[in-house]
């Protein structure tokens, strides 16, 4: 159990549009709005060198090029890039990595339409990337393509969500999901995600400072750990990998008991310390065996 981070010249490009980009960071959070199923390719686009460069035709896993300015762009102007979409093993500024429609009838203020790219695009980055190890906000910049009203009027109220790489160009992909893992990185990293995501809304962080609050948390990294520890023992490991998970296993049941007895706390201030504590203990050095046995990230993206 370790605390997520999160939470990351073209070669024989394609044809390239010049087109109208009105683009947005995605930083910062909202009221998240009613998402319906977008008609998005769920996968990346088909022979990239030929595809159609126009961005609103960006889909999931697409890797691509662009002026570098616009990708950037806060989306408080139009401006004006090239864009085209390549192999993500060809050098790239950018990856989708999330595409959604947002349900509303009439087009939003930019400031409004920002905000919810910013919030469901920032929700949208664990899922193309299940690895909290190589997530990094340091690294990579998440940011969103809005529709122009002229866009929405036609039909088109997909928010696109795509990651630029912050120093240069990429030549690799950064999704990691149910298409590129194999089953058991993938179930290692579905179990490591429970407790990773019920550390993240610490008290703390929601402005709260009161008992109840603190044992409900503590309560719930606990459940968390103990239903790790359950999907772990559920899966036949590979020989090189059994080791490795008996001992993370032992250190998280250690940990899932210790938690719940911090929720027992009844004082606020036994429970800040005795969780305080708790969230300075991980089980990194077990974690780390169990990624190389399995062949992934031993090692933080920073």
């Amino acid at each position: 159990m370790s605390r997520s981070i999160v939470r990351r010249a073209s070669t024989a490009a394609a044809a390239a549009l010049l087109v109208p980009l009105a683009l947005a960071s995605c930083q910062g959070s909202a009221p998240s709005p009613h998402q319906r199923p977008t008609t998005a390719a769920p996968t990346p686009t088909p022979d990239p060198h030929t595809a159609d460069p126009d961005p609103r035709h960006l889909a999931l896993g697409d890797c691509f090029t662009a002026d570098r300015t616009s990708l950037l762009s806060d989306g408080r102007s139009p401006l004006l890039g090239l864009v085209h979409i390549v192999p993500c093993t060809s050098p790239h500024d950018a990856e989708v990595y999330g595409r959604f429609t947002y349900s509303g009838d009439s087009y939003l203020p930019a400031a409004k339409l920002r905000d919810i790219g910013a919030y469901d695009c920032t929700n949208l980055t664990t899922v193309y990337d299940m690895d909290s190890w190589t997530v990094s906000p340091t690294r990579d910049l998440a940011r969103s393509l809005l529709p122009t009203r002229a866009e929405w009027a036609a039909g088109d109220q997909d928010i696109i969500c795509y990651w630029v790489a912050r120093d240069g160009r990429s030549d690799v992909s950064l999704r990691r999901d149910e298409t590129t893992l194999d089953p058991d990185q993938y179930a290692y990293l579905d179990a490591a995600d429970r407790p990773e995501s019920a550390l993240a809304v610490d008290p703390a962080s929601q402005g709260e400072s009161d008992l109840p609050s603190y044992q409900l948390w503590a309560g719930g990294v606990a459940d968390s750990l103990t239903t790790e520890t359950q999907l772990l023992r559920r899966r036949t490991w590979p020989a090189r990998a059994r080791g490795p998970v008996d001992a993370l296993l032992k250190r998280v049941d250690t940990l899932a008991a210790r938690w719940h007895d911090a929720s027992q706390d009844s004082t606020p201030a036994s429970v800040r310390r005795d969780t305080r504590a708790l969230v300075g203990e991980d089980s990194l050095p077990q974690e780390r065996a169990v990624r190389q046995a399995l062949g992934l990230a031993t090692a933080r993206a920073r």
